[in-house]
């Protein structure tokens, strides 16, 4: 049955819900950053003060605001603030350079931009109590929001460097609907505490929105050395911890004793999880790490709670009122379960996609998103993520997957890290190739060791024709996602951003 997204029954705005969180714990600690810590009715004033600001500054219902600004309390403070005011965000990451910044405004015109940086006729203003000052511009060429979405709360671009980028456009019913049913799954309350260390600008409403919708407690820990976030969960009795593999790759490499003994939950999101982080994680802290799979347009629908040790390369079964199809089968080899493309439908699914504006009942085909993931889903119902579609390497009609080709190299002990992609072939099509960071072991491998280390262990025609040795490999800024080639020669190399955020 396709999804109900009738709009126009009334729904509580995201701050109508940190309202009422903070009615019911209005001393229990909201927020904490460094020697700062706030309650859920400290943080609500202090929303309340900022969001009268704004709007004697002209922010006002319909206004879309961009935001860029550093995790802190202040990018709490200043997105719900603009929600107060019956406006919408569009957050930009600070990594970004100020041409990719200048280029997204240039799509999705917003009214207003707040930044940590001082601008030429930028107004300065200050967030009393955590003496955080923000700088306001207002902006002459604002786009109005569509009428079609009375509620517009988000806009998320999902890629910055290819200009091909959508604006995802996300109504407060729609991130209601999307964290209600992510919490069936995960049961946040009062009694937890979150350690926070993704950015906000690329994860936010299926998460942070979640945590202070249900009294929980965020800990922004400023960085990511393992000491920090060690110390962090454990001075604040952290229950839960939502970061990518990178810092769980940190944190199992800690030699240090400290341990995390109240932690129940261990997040992991972004990317996939290499076996190697996994299994040394869960001997250095005897937790496995429950991996989870979203995207903006849909949020979180899978996460492995169930079987997280006896699948640990699982994504897990889809959250409670989701449904998952694989449609277009294909065998990578004749042995192995089909796979295909993933298609997801449920509650909370993106509203548009913004500039050019298209509905996404005009998207969906009975509901159904289309993910662009190749995945397989095994006879007990949980998912396995296998790669983009556009990723796949056509080998002579044959589909290879850079990631399986990537994790065997990654195993050799001379190589650090690896990247594959498809290169033009005079006969085949298309032929395998490879990027290799080396280690700095005395005896590294040549092309010819490398090539004879992966004919033990994958088909012929997945073995890398070309292998090239590098400095380092290509990541985005953010996530430390690969930017993945295609199609590359020596003479012609194009780049793609792949964005997979919640």
């Amino acid at each position: 049955m396709p999804v109900n997204r009738d709009h126009t029954s009334p729904s509580p705005p995201l701050i109508t819900l940190f309202q009422e969180a903070a009615e019911q714990h209005p001393h229990k600690t909201a927020v904490v950053q460094g020697q700062i810590r706030l309650s859920y009715q400290e943080l609500l004033a202090l929303i309340e003060t900022v969001a009268r600001d704004l709007r004697g500054m002209g922010v006002v219902p319909g206004r879309l605001v961009a935001l860029r600004f550093p995790n802190s309390i202040a990018y709490i403070v200043l997105t719900y603030a603009v929600w107060k005011c019956g406006g919408a965000i569009l957050p930009i990451a600070v990594e970004l350079t100020d041409e990719e910044v200048a280029l997204i405004c240039d799509r999705i015109r917003p009214h207003f931009f707040i930044s940590d940086r001082k601008r030429d006729g930028a107004a300065p203003m200050t967030c009393p109590r955590i003496q955080a000052t923000y700088y306001l511009d207002e902006r002459e060429t604002g786009e109005d929001l569509p009428p079609s979405i009375p509620d517009m709360a988000f806009i998320r671009f999902t890629s910055g460097t290819t200009g091909a980028f959508k604006g995802v456009a996300l109504g407060h019913r729609t991130i209601v609907d999307r964290i209600t049913a992510l919490n069936h799954t995960l049961c946040i309350g009062a009694e937890d505490t979150v350690v926070w260390v993704l950015s906000m600008a690329h994860h936010f409403v299926s998460t942070i929105v979640l945590y202070l919708s249900r009294g929980a407690s965020v800990v922004l820990t400023g960085g990511v050395p393992a000491e920090r976030l060690l110390n962090a969960a454990k001075s604040e009795m952290a229950t839960i911890l939502y970061a990518a593999p990178f810092h769980y790759a940190l944190l199992a490499a800690d030699p240090s004793p400290e341990r995390m003994p109240s932690l129940r939950m261990a997040i992991s999101t972004t990317i996939a999880l290499p076996e190697s982080v996994f299994t040394h994680f869960q001997h250095r802290f005897g937790l496995p790490i429950l991996q989870a799979y979203g995207i903006i347009e849909t949020g979180l629908v899978c996460i492995n709670t169930a079987m997280p040790v006896q699948k640990k390369n699982s994504v897990g079964r889809v959250v409670t009122g989701y449904e998952i199809e694989v449609r277009n089968l294909f065998h990578p080899l004749e042995k192995e379960p089909p796979c295909g493309r993933l298609f997801v439908r449920g509650p909370g699914f993106f509203d548009a996609y913004f500039s050019p504006f298209r509905k996404a009942d005009d998207i969906l085909e009975g509901g159904w998103f289309d993910t662009g993931d190749i995945g397989r889903v095994d006879s007990d119902g949980f998912v396995y993520i296998l790669g983009r579609h556009k990723d796949l390497i056509n080998v002579a009609g044959m589909k290879v997957f850079p990631q399986e080709v990537e994790k065997v190299l990654d195993e050799h002990p001379g190589v650090r890290e690896s990247h594959v992609y498809g290169m033009d072939g005079d006969r085949q099509g298309e032929v395998v190739a490879a990027e290799v960071v080396l280690t700095t072991a005395d005896s590294l491998p040549t092309e010819r060791d490398l090539r004879n280390y992966c004919r033990g262990r994958l088909a012929t025609y997945k073995v890398p024709e070309a292998i090239r040795f590098v400095d380092h490999i290509e990541k985005t800024a953010v996530t430390s996602k690969i930017i993945r080639h295609r199609k590359a020669t020596s003479r012609n190399r194009k780049t793609e951003e792949i964005g997979h955020d919640d």
